[in-house]
């Protein structure tokens, strides 16, 4: 089924934002979900985390000097794992923060698997603290995954394999198969605890820091989750009840999802009648601001109605890239333009003509912010979230209906799928690909600056590649399967519980219209052989009933409802499938 994109609803917001898609060649946001930025360097650069709260592990642990900014923070000593970890360069990848869920995403009475860096870790909810609380996926007993457990009557982490039960800090509980008068100790021993690691919640994301030990739960502390700076003065962007993020597993590496975020050139082409126009596509100029240990930023111009419209990509490791489009300048040129008068007076011009409220991003802003996270080898999540300073009446409408607004986001990323699970496996099969990138890739167009610099940090600072635990980082073999590179439930549907609720909603009204659409034939059908059997076509006594009833009525209206019906399952199945398996062809995008 082709998706299409819904525009504003006046004249003048629809002429803009057509020109917007050709001149910004990257115009790879609809509600797409989004959101910060702050930094993943060195944790001796870090500043402290603001008023989050870190649970932690062991209650014979050590806890860490009280803070000053209102963390919450102690820890489970643990061995170094120093040995499991390849040296990665400058950039430590183990001591730094990893948005891996959307709050709202997670239930409060299930644990959830996360993999991070090649690291299974279970996060759920600890009813004692009202916070989350993550640890290593694994239970000291035998090693069986938590994440298959559930949340006890009193809020306990349990294992559902013996029954072990773990606190929010990593202590455990209950040892069912101890006897009462050996309980205590055999709870108390350190190795009856979990390895947990710093969890907070920021920006409506959950966050985890991989490392258990005690020096990383220090190190926690210096590092904040990166987060969009101007976000943080304006907490109505992302304290509201439609937070505008989006979640999604890829089945191909942290390093070609970063690269394809930062290549704003392949949307008009790979997101073709979504996103973008491939016929309004251009030559994009971009030049590199800085590039240093701690990221990088990128600027590009664009001419726009006689305005030069700036957008600005930063990228702060090890997660956070995003866009800055600024509109100010285009406003203040629309603004002049008579029948944005007209319209401002009836009370119909766009916001991006209105003046900024105080407390809101400082110009008319544009942001479009993804994380890229290092799950394992060959697999990646990616968080994203759109915000605008001055929106539009329609957004406010869809965010009531945010099920339309991922169905978009999952088409967008399958636009992507095929190419780089491909790309990524051809680029390893050149001699020293992933350092001699650009002997591999022929990169002749300024359009590439992000995707250049992007892949000279990840040499220069981060070793080459994510420190993955117990691994080279080699890719799997190449996925030919095309129903488990597009599928969508097992990558979206079953974590988002807005799509699963939407999902369930249309498998019920596809139900109910299929079985309305047959019955009211069927009895349409019934009334047409009733009528023909007792009063024969053409006698007095059928003349006068079918005048009396109407006519055709008898069987007419049925029949009609029950097209009308059948029509709503067909699209309703439509509908229901984009939630499982789309597949995506770009030869019927046209």
């Amino acid at each position: 089924m082709k998706e299409h994109r819904v525009v504003c609803g006046n004249a003048v917001l629809l002429i803009m934002t057509f020109a917007l898609q050709g001149c910004l060649a990257y115009h790879a946001t609809q509600p797409g979900r989004l959101f910060g930025a702050s930094g993943g360097r060195r944790s001796a650069r870090r500043t402290a985390l603001p008023s989050a709260v870190l649970t932690a592990p062991s209650p014979a642990a050590k806890t860490m000097p009280p803070r000053t900014d209102n963390i919450e923070l102690s820890f489970t000593p643990a061995a170094s794992e120093a040995s499991e970890k390849e040296d990665a360069g400058t950039f430590d990848w183990w001591r730094q923060w990893y948005p891996v869920a959307i709050a709202s995403d997670l239930g409060k009475k299930q644990p959830r698997q996360f993999t991070v860096l090649n690291e299974h870790f279970v996060v759920w909810w600890d009813e004692a603290t009202q916070k989350f609380a993550a640890a290593k996926d694994a239970c000291p007993h035998r090693l069986a995954p938590l994440s298959e457990g559930r949340i006890s009557d009193d809020g306990k982490l349990h294992c559902t394999y013996h029954g072990w039960e773990f606190d929010g800090t990593g202590a455990c509980t209950k040892i069912p198969q101890v006897e009462a008068k050996a309980q205590e100790a055999a709870r108390k021993n350190k190795r009856a605890c979990l390895q947990t690691v710093p969890c907070t919640e920021a920006h409506a994301l959950i966050w985890i820091f991989p490392d258990s030990t005690r020096e990383g739960w220090a190190a926690s502390r210096e590092v904040e989750p990166a987060t969009v700076a101007e976000f943080d003065t304006v907490p109505e962007l992302i304290k509201t009840k439609d937070n505008g993020l989006f979640f999604r597993v890829l089945n191909y590496n942290y390093d070609t999802l970063v690269e394809n975020v930062g290549d704003p050139s392949h949307v008009p082409f790979a997101h073709h009648g979504i996103q973008g126009n491939r016929n309004r596509a251009g030559p994009i100029r971009m030049k590199v601001d800085n590039l240093t240990d701690a990221g990088f930023a990128v600027t590009s111009i664009q001419d726009l109605f006689g305005t030069n419209l700036t957008t600005r990509i930063h990228f702060r490791p090890p997660c956070l890239l995003y866009y800055q489009i600024d509109f100010s300048q285009l406003a203040g040129v629309l603004k002049k333009r008579p029948i944005i008068r007209l319209l401002s007076k009836i009370g119909l011009a766009p916001k991006i003509t209105k003046p900024v409220k105080s407390g809101m991003l400082d110009g008319h802003k544009f942001y479009l912010v993804v994380y890229a996270v290092p799950s394992a080898p060959g697999q990646s999540y990616i968080i994203t979230r759109f915000v605008a300073s001055a929106g539009t009446r329609w957004r406010n409408v869809k965010s009531l209906m945010r099920w339309d607004d991922h169905l978009e986001n999952m088409a967008v990323t399958d636009g992507d799928n095929m190419h780089v699970h491909y790309q990524e496996r051809r680029l390893r099969e050149h001699e020293n690909g992933l350092e001699k990138f650009d002997r591999a890739y022929y990169m002749p167009a300024p359009a590439d600056t992000a995707v250049r610099s992007f892949r000279r940090w990840l040499m220069n600072d981060g070793g080459g590649k994510p420190s993955w635990k117990g691994s080279t980082g080699q890719l799997g073999p190449l996925m030919t399967d095309r129903k488990k590179l597009f599928d969508r439930w097992e990558s979206h549907t079953k974590y988002c519980p807005i799509c699963r609720k939407a999902y369930a909603i249309t498998r019920v009204l596809r139900s109910l219209t299929t079985v309305l659409s047959i019955g009211l034939g069927l009895d349409a059908l019934t009334s047409v052989a009733a009528m023909a059997f007792l009063f024969p076509p053409g006698g007095l006594l059928s003349r006068f009933l079918m005048s009396c009833m109407g006519g055709a009525a008898l069987w007419g209206v049925p029949l009609l409802v029950s097209g009308v019906c059948g029509y709503g399952a067909y699209r309703l199945h439509g509908l229901e499938r984009r939630w499982v398996y789309t597949d995506y062809n770009h030869v019927e995008r046209e």
